[in-house]
């Protein structure tokens, strides 16, 4: 399982890279955890951003998940209704593979600003 860890803010700003991040992650690794714990804010556009990963995980049969998230994140994902769709269950039940719980893997490369939403 590949693991790509977010921090600080996603917003309109940071969003992109995070999108390449996860993108690139969910075309190449069966299965994909985003770790937000790191998150301090999350917008829309990164609840967006997060749906389409998922979104493309399950067209090319591979899961996707989200852990870790906290504080507005949490519940950002929880008003918009996205958590239980970004849990582990959701993924299994979306890709209709049931398994075990995830281990931790590698990080995605990022661009190295401080604001940049994909940190190693």
């Amino acid at each position: 399982m590949r693991v790509v860890n977010a921090t600080g803010e996603i917003d309109l700003e940071t969003a992109p890279a995070l999108s390449a991040a996860l993108t690139a992650a969910v075309q190449h690794d069966s299965w994909v955890c985003c770790d937000l714990s790191g998150v301090t804010f999350c917008c829309a556009a990164g609840v967006s951003v997060l749906l389409e990963a998922a979104h493309e995980a399950a067209r090319v049969g591979h899961r996707f998940h989200v852990r870790g998230a906290h504080g507005v994140t949490a519940r950002v994902l929880h008003i918009t209704g996205a958590e239980g769709f970004l849990s582990d269950n959701g993924s299994a039940r979306q890709t209709g593979r049931e398994g075990t719980r995830p281990a931790d893997g590698s990080t995605a490369p990022h661009r190295g600003k401080a604001r940049d939403a994909v940190t190693p």
